[in-house]
């Protein structure tokens, strides 16, 4: 038996009947979608458990910008002090080299 598939016929469909895949019924996938119901269940304990008092989840779509924008800030303050501590350092360092260069 040929394993080429039949060419389509004038109505533009193949005279042979589709092949069922077997996408769930192999072990892999059958696992992965245990896996895929583990979570969704766990997420579900989680959102039912954690209350949504938060900013972040609340429907106000203002609240969730100033609240990420809130966030975000911080983040760059953080970023922001520790860059300026590392380069003030590095200018203190560099002046009293070069200020001890200076007196010899």
């Amino acid at each position: 038996m040929s394993t080429e598939p039949t060419p389509p016929t004038e109505s533009g469909m193949s005279s042979t009947p589709p092949i069922e895949s077997g996408v769930a019924s192999t072990p892999v996938m059958s696992s992965a979608a245990t896996d895929v119901n583990q979570l969704a269940s766990r997420v579900a304990a989680l959102e039912t458990r954690l209350p949504a008092n938060s900013w972040l989840f609340g429907n106000n779509f203002l609240k969730r910008a100033f609240a990420m924008w809130g966030h975000v800030f911080v983040a760059g303050l953080i970023i922001g002090v520790v860059v300026w501590i590392v380069a003030f350092a590095c200018t203190l360092l560099f002046g009293f080299s070069v200020a001890g260069l200076m007196n010899r």
